[in-house]
């Protein structure tokens, strides 16, 4: 599955949830027209 999220949102499960994300292959996130 493929989750799509914005910086914030990235942001904060960063925060709450790293040892999760560490499971997660990113797939560069950063969309500069989304900023």
């Amino acid at each position: 599955m493929i989750q799509q999220l914005s910086v914030s949102e990235l942001s904060a499960l960063l925060d709450e949830q790293p040892e999760q994300l560490a499971n997660w292959q990113v797939i560069d996130v950063r969309e500069p027209w989304e900023l």
